[in-house]
């Protein structure tokens, strides 16, 4: 997700443990296969983005151009700490503009306590 250039994949490891530590199905964009950590070429499919019946964990560089009716956003609090930085700010723009129905935003508040907001959105947005 947001931050170093490497802080996105290490995220993503640890989502994608996460979800396998609960039994739940996970697919990495560019896999070719579910429930495999990162997969190289010949074994991948580059243009993959989804599978059916698992859940997609995608950095955010990787989700530009595809759509989810149900989005979850996480490291938020890592944007907050470093809110000047104008490309963690496009980043988290770019995951919320992903969805196209519910996001879920999650991260970790004021001294470690974690925190969640989910909100729906209506593309597109609509202007009064």
């Amino acid at each position: 997700m947001p931050g170093l250039e490497w802080e996105p994949y290490q995220l993503q490891t640890e989502v994608f443990q996460a979800l396998r530590q609960a039994n739940l199905s996970v697919y990495l964009p560019g896999n070719k296969d579910v429930n495999v950590p990162r997969q190289k070429w010949p074994n991948n499919d580059p243009n993959g983005f989804w599978r059916d019946g698992a859940i997609t964990v995608s950095p955010i560089m990787q989700a530009k151009g595809n759509e989810a009716d149900v989005v979850y956003v996480l490291g938020l609090d890592r944007i907050a700490q470093r809110e000047d930085n104008i490309k963690l700010r496009n980043q988290l723009f770019v995951g919320i503009s992903r969805s196209r129905g519910w996001v879920h935003l999650s991260g970790t508040g004021w001294k470690g306590i974690p925190w969640r907001v989910k909100f729906s959105v209506s593309w597109p947005l609509e202007t009064h």
